[in-house]
């Protein structure tokens, strides 16, 4: 974006901020769960030839700890009616 970087010069890369740049994202700031997917790519897991290798597995560990914290709240319940999407 037209700025040279110091040869030397500390770089950091904040993977935090991939899904909310605002040159790709219409509203980044946003947390739109119907967001128009077209309109940029998710970098949480990468794409295409770039998909994360441990995707697969970090899905399977997720729902194996939800399913195991559930397991120490038996008596959780949703209140369906105070949800809102």
């Amino acid at each position: 974006h037209g700025i040279t970087i110091p040869a030397g010069a500390p770089v950091f890369l904040l993977g935090a901020s991939a899904n909310r740049d605002p040159d790709a994202w219409t509203a980044p700031d946003v947390f739109d769960i119907n967001r128009d997917r077209t309109e940029a790519q998710n970098r949480g897991f990468g794409y295409g030839i770039h998909s994360c290798l441990g995707a697969a597995l970090a899905r399977l560990e997720s729902s194996i700890a939800l399913d195991m914290l559930l397991d120490f709240m038996p008596r959780y319940e949703v209140e369906w009616d105070g949800c809102r999407r």
